[in-house]
């Protein structure tokens, strides 16, 4: 029996999902040849763009930057340690405590670490691994208070003071900036996007019967490629491009491709087979949860949230949840087969000891 859309809703785990629920009063839709048309539909509303969790985690870096450069400031005017002095500077900015013990090596050492700040930041970038550039950070203010001798450049700390408010400022004024431009961007955009709607609703045609197009040669050959993709056994990473499993290029996100690619081609032309197509996007749902595909998962929250909580489903894990989730949609829409919708369907393994039994309404609930 295939059951009805909304699955985590009909088992109480969500009120209602985002699209089912009912929406406020619509206003007037425009009546110019396309009735069903509502301009709210389009036109891109005035809180798009305001950042309201951005802003939120902004202030709270900037409160928390604020107290850690007042009390290096107040350190390193205040205390008589040449070595506290130099690692309390060292809270202003990596490797500013360098700077006031003023050696060879401590010369050498902000010269290495002007060089880790790009590196340490595309790598938080790249893995959520904010362990790094705090490693770094701090790692120095340490190696300062190291380093010092008996006497600091006391200059050094003026400097810092002036320099990372002057940093701080210049990241506010363009930030500032950039949204302004955001604001004209999205006011100059809805004076033609009406228009243009209009255009493509009254030179739409509609679309074909499902089954009834044909696909060319060449396209085939796209779909027998990834058919094999799909077949190949769960250790076989040889039809995949194998670089990294934490940015774009993991293997996950080709395994999810492969669902789309052939759940729209079982949807559009060949909606009466499922055979070996549907058996290839079982085999890559079921292989994107094996260890070798999420292990990545375990690092990214011991060096992101500094946690051994590995659960890919409870928190800030869109990039699973969400891609997997379209591809387990659109496969069990094509297919009519819903068995991923019950307790336990999905096995996610992380380690060879933390194994995470979910199903799809989990994942629509996450």
């Amino acid at each position: 029996q295939i059951s009805k859309p909304g699955h985590a809703y009909e088992n109480g785990h969500l009120e209602k999902f985002r699209f089912e629920k009912e929406g406020k009063t619509q206003e007037q839709s425009h009546q110019k040849g396309w009735a069903k048309f509502d301009l709210n539909a389009v036109l891109i509303p005035p809180s798009a763009g305001l950042g309201l969790t951005k802003r939120y985690y902004q202030r709270r870096t900037m409160f928390q930057y604020s107290a850690l450069y007042l009390l290096g400031l107040w350190c390193f005017q205040n205390l008589q340690s040449p070595a506290a002095r130099a690692g309390a500077l060292g809270l202003l900015f990596p490797g500013a405590g360098l700077i006031a013990v003023g050696n060879i090596p401590a010369t050498i050492a902000f010269i290495l670490t002007l060089i880790g700040i790009p590196i340490t930041l595309f790598v938080w970038f790249a893995m959520g691994g904010v362990l790094f550039p705090l490693l770094l950070w701090f790692g120095t203010a340490l190696l300062a208070a190291a380093l010092a001798g008996n006497s600091l450049v006391e200059q050094s700390g003026l400097f810092w003071g002036a320099s990372c408010i002057a940093m701080v400022s210049w990241a506010v004024w363009k930030s500032s900036k950039i949204n302004a431009q955001g604001k004209i961007t999205q006011q100059r955009r809805n004076q033609w996007l009406p228009a243009k709607v209009k255009e493509q609703a009254e030179q739409a045609i509609a679309a074909p019967t499902p089954g009834s197009r044909e696909l060319d040669l060449h396209t085939l050959r796209f779909v027998q490629h990834m058919v094999e993709r799909g077949l190949a056994p769960h250790p076989d990473l040889s039809y995949h491009d194998v670089i990294d499993q934490f940015q774009t290029g993991a293997v996950r996100y080709q395994l999810y491709g492969v669902v789309d690619s052939l759940a729209l081609y079982l949807t559009h032309y060949a909606p009466g087979f499922h055979g070996y197509a549907a058996q290839a996007c079982r085999n890559c749902i079921e292989k994107s949860l094996t260890k070798r595909i999420m292990s990545y998962w375990k690092w990214e929250r011991l060096t992101g949230k500094f946690t051994t909580d590995y659960d890919p489903i409870n928190y800030d894990n869109i990039m699973v949840t969400g891609y997997l989730g379209v591809a387990i949609g659109l496969y069990s829409s094509a297919t009519g087969d819903r068995r991923y919708e019950k307790d336990g369907a999905l096995d996610f393994v992380i380690t060879d000891k933390h194994h995470f039994k979910r199903s799809f309404g989990d994942l629509a609930d996450a």
